[in-house]
Order: C-alpha cells, then structure tokens, then sequence
C-alpha cells in the first residue's frame, strides 16, 4: 500500500510531504517520489551524477526511517506515524537535499564508517548506505529541532 504523499514546485525548489503509516513501503514510497522529482531535476538541468545522488539519498534515507525510525520494540508506538518532509532546492550553490523527519533522534555523521573486510562475504549489514552518501555528497549537517531530525545534505 503507497503512503500519503503530496508534492509541489516553487521556482527552483521541489518540495514533499510523506506519512509513512505502512512503514514498509518506505522504498516504494521512495521510488514514487523519485519518478515525481526526476522532470524536476531534467528541467533544471541538474548534472547526472547530482540527481543520481539526490534520488539515491531519498531511496536510502526514506527506508531507514521506515525501518528505523520508531523505537526499539516494547517502547511506545510514538509517533503515531512517522513523517517525512523535505525540500530538494537547485538554485543554492550545488543542489541542496534539506529532510526533516520525526523519527527517533539520529544522527548519520555520529555514526562510525562501516567495517570492510577482505572478504567482501563477511560484511556485516549496516551503515553502508550512510556512508556510500557521505562520499557522494560535499557536506552533511544535521540538528535535532522540536523533536525532529533536520538533515541537509549539498553536491557541488
């Protein structure tokens, strides 16, 4: 089932909102915001490898929070759902991903590099994703604001 989402253009700005009542569709949800952004980007003539990082961030991130972003099991179910808003803006110096959700407090940069072994069958799932971003993207900052998370991410 695809959760709510609305989007709206504003000059060289995209803008979305996302409830994620079914959790799980978090990848879809992130898919279907991607074919929504994609003639944005093409229209502000958005270089590939930019949009490719800013889809791949929506993808990555969206599904982390519909994974993660409640707290562990037996805590309360709160939020009742969870949220996602975001801004995609092209006219600042590089393109600019701000998302603020109201998961559990997280910070991506707190989170230590993942571990690669020699063996590429012994890596252990987890923070890959993040970290694949943080090469992608010039910088990364983060705050927590009324119990919501405020990441923004920028590609020069």
């Amino acid at each position: 089932m695809a959760n709510p989402l609305t989007t709206r253009r504003e000059g060289d700005c995209f803008r979305f909102f996302l409830t994620l009542e079914e959790p799980a569709a978090a990848p879809e949800d992130a898919a279907r915001l991607s074919g929504l952004l994609a003639p944005f980007l093409d229209e502000k003539r958005v270089e590939a490898f930019a949009a490719a990082a800013i889809h791949t961030a929506l993808e990555e991130l969206l599904t982390n929070l519909g994974k993660f972003g409640r707290p562990a099991s037996g805590a309360p179910p709160e939020p009742a759902s969870l949220t996602a808003e975001g801004e995609i803006m092209v006219n600042a110096p590089g393109t600019v991903l701000r998302l603020i959700d109201n998961g559990i407090e997280f910070n991506p940069a707190l989170r230590p590099p993942p571990v690669f072994p020699d063996n590429p069958e012994q890596l252990v799932p987890g923070g890959l994703g993040l970290h694949m971003l943080q090469t992608m993207f010039s910088s990364f900052s983060h705050s927590r604001e009324n119990g919501k998370n405020v990441g923004v991410w920028t590609i020069r």
